[in-house]
């Protein structure tokens, strides 16, 4: 089952190599490596039942294919296995696609059922939606999320902190940002694993 992750580091290296370095700066991305993959995805404790995963700023799927694996090493544990990303670089897309099919079909295979929701949206802009009654009922409860958010501050004047102003979220910085408001999806009795800096 190791080829999802190691597929996802050879593509890692590929599109980072096409990322305007300027760019990459400005929105904080840092694609995670295979054996940091791996290792965050073994720090979940239960999987098990019916999975529901969120990865936000999923780059090419890296983190998303590790959880993968590790369903994969026991699938009678699991009955079936939901995955929503979010990604807004579109040198990414393509891959991520790839990668997430890649992962629904290894899981399929094992008789479990699977499917994914790739959205190109920025995901604290996403996030509003959370704050509005029409959507609060239906917004999805994730049992494991997994993320790698980016290492940026956040402008006075960004319509990112408009939105985290709105949603009652006081923070500088985008990584955690994206850790509150993955929080503030997750089912109760799930579970989070993130990439943050040690101050945080």
């Amino acid at each position: 089952t190791t080829f999802l992750t190691d597929y996802a580091d050879i593509t890692r290296l590929h599109c980072s190599a096409k990322l305007n370095q300027k760019q990459r700066s400005e929105l904080g991305q840092f694609l995670t490596p295979a054996n940091i993959a791996r290792f965050m995805a073994r720090q979940f404790n239960s999987l098990s039942g019916h999975i529901k995963i969120l990865d936000p700023g999923s780059g090419v799927g890296t983190l998303t294919a590790a959880v993968v694996e590790r369903l994969l090493a026991n699938p009678n544990q699991v009955k079936s296995c939901h995955i929503t990303v979010y990604e807004i670089e579109p040198i990414f897309i393509e891959s991520l696609n790839q990668c997430l099919r890649d992962c629904c079909r290894a899981l399929k295979n094992q008789g479990i059922e699977a499917d994914y929701s790739l959205r190109q949206d920025n995901f604290i802009k996403a996030g509003h939606q959370l704050n509005l009654p029409l959507f609060s009922s239906l917004s999805p409860e994730f049992t494991h999320i997994i993320l790698n958010p980016p290492y940026k501050k956040i402008h006075s004047q960004a319509i990112e902190k408009k939105i985290l102003t709105s949603l009652e979220i006081d923070t500088v910085n985008l990584y955690s940002a994206f850790v509150w408001l993955s929080m503030l999806q997750l089912a109760q009795g799930g579970e989070m694993v993130a990439i943050t800096p040690r101050s945080f």
